[in-house]
Order: C-alpha cells, then sequence, then structure tokens
C-alpha cells in the first residue's frame, strides 16, 4: 500500500476540522441535534463499560484477562477520582475512508 502525498493529508485534517466545528456549532445552537447527539450509543466510548458483562462470553482466559485489564484502565482513567476529561462531540474519532 503505497502513502498517501502530505499534502492529502493535510487536506483531510482541514477538512475533519471543519466538519468538527459545524458540529460544535450545531450541537451548541440546536436542540435537536444536541437531543439527538446526547443519546445512548453502545459504541460511543463513555460507555465503553457496558462491555463488562460480556466478558464471560470470552473463553480464551488470557484474551478475558486483557480484556478486564483494559476496562480496569478505563475505569481508573476516565471515571475514577483523577479522571481524564475529553471534549465531547458528535465527530467520531475513527476519521477514514469508510467513515466519510
Amino acid at each position: 500500500i503505497s502513502s498517501l502525498p502530505v499534502e492529502t493529508l493535510i487536506e483531510a485534517g482541514q477538512y475533519l476540522g471543519k466538519v468538527c466545528t459545524a458540529l460544535d456549532d450545531l450541537t451548541n445552537n440546536n436542540d435537536v441535534a444536541k437531543t439527538t447527539a446526547d443519546r445512548y450509543h453502545a459504541w460511543d466510548g463513555k460507555n465503553t463499560l457496558d462491555l463488562q458483562p460480556f466478558v464471560c462470553c470470552i473463553d480464551d482466559e488470557k484474551r478475558s484477562e486483557l480484556v478486564q485489564s483494559v476496562l480496569h484502565a478505563f475505569r481508573e482513567t476516565f471515571m475514577g477520582e483523577n479522571k481524564t476529561e475529553f471534549r465531547k462531540g458528535i465527530l467520531q474519532g475513527d476519521f477514514n475512508d469508510a467513515n466519510i
């Protein structure tokens, strides 16, 4: 797989920034958009701990332990007393050609 020219990556980043800003403006100024953005999405990163009940379905003990350790780290980092705060928005962080 060949690399993309740096100019293409710059253009993609600029485009993503414009989309992100537009979506932030939308949810700040439109109650319907805000309500839609705030509804529950299982795949939203903030809902990562909702995977906990499904860990028992992992048959491989090492993989199960790995998932448990990731969930524990997530809980400590993002839900604990010293949690890390990130901005919230509609735009998902998986910017790739399949999601454009």
